[in-house]
């Protein structure tokens, strides 16, 4: 079997994995004993990762993981309450409506299939987790992008359209505000060919949106009425999961 791995990154998550299991710190010397490196290579790694910030050196010269950690920590945390929270909201979705379910998440200037449930129908869209799209294009996608801050929305704007000329960014600004001020989107040959997709955003406790999800299938068993039928559908689900994220919407006075 090909063997794909990375020697240097090995090194590297080997000497993380030795510092976690000294909260207090180590040295260089006990690190280079533990890992059975050499040292001048163990003190490049730790070099590295200190520029990094995913290791800290104090004054006595010992080595111990740094904050940045804590960040991928709790980018892993909040993803699996996601995850769990959007589990049950999920299957319901996809037993009521018959197709493939996603939910996505922004990741940089594209959204990150987080989660699927794949149609049991033999036309239908493939699941793929771990699939990315540009913002501007799809249900989840601009469910998310829809929902970002105002100076965020303008500078991807203009970042999508510096690298593509052929988008109508006003039409795109437009369509943006309709799906805020709508609470969901239709869209229908963005991402495949002959399929539509009816998405919604999730909010999470401070009312910033997480993530967001979609309904997908082929294009001919999304008549109008099954379209209306599924934007109830997708806005039940959203709401359910975002109310397990501790989202409370605003009651009108």
């Amino acid at each position: 079997m090909t063997d794909y791995t990375v020697g240097v990154l090995e090194d590297a998550i080997q000497i993380l994995d030795i510092l976690q299991q000294t909260p207090d710190g180590e040295t260089l010397a006990n690190i280079t004993d533990s890992s059975g490196l050499v040292k001048n290579k163990v003190f490049r790694l730790l070099y590295t990762l200190e520029k990094h910030q995913l290791v800290q050196k104090d004054a006595d010269g010992k080595y111990s993981l740094a904050v940045r950690m804590l960040s991928y920590a709790q980018a892993v945390k909040q993803e699996n309450r996601l995850l769990n929270a959007s589990s049950e909201a999920m299957d319901w979705l996809m037993d009521m409506t018959g197709e493939t379910i996603f939910l996505g998440v922004r990741s940089g200037t594209d959204a990150l299939c987080v989660a699927a449930r794949e149609s049991t129908q033999s036309i239908r869209l493939y699941a793929e987790v771990g699939r990315r799209a540009p913002l501007h294009s799809g249900g989840v996608p601009k469910a998310l992008f829809a929902h970002l801050p105002r100076d965020n929305r303008e500078q991807l704007l203009d970042s999508f359209h510096a690298n593509d000329d052929t988008l109508d960014i006003a039409q795109l600004r437009h369509q943006l505000d309709v799906i805020r001020k709508d609470g969901y989107v239709v869209v229908v040959d963005e991402l495949d060919v002959g399929a539509h997709s009816v998405a919604a955003p999730i909010f999470g406790h401070d009312g910033a949106v997480v993530a967001a999800l979609s309904v997908a299938g082929p294009s001919h068993r999304f008549a109008p009425q099954e379209i209306e039928r599924y934007i109830q559908y997708i806005r039940e689900a959203t709401a359910q999961i975002s109310e397990k994220l501790g989202y409370r919407a605003a009651i009108p006075t």
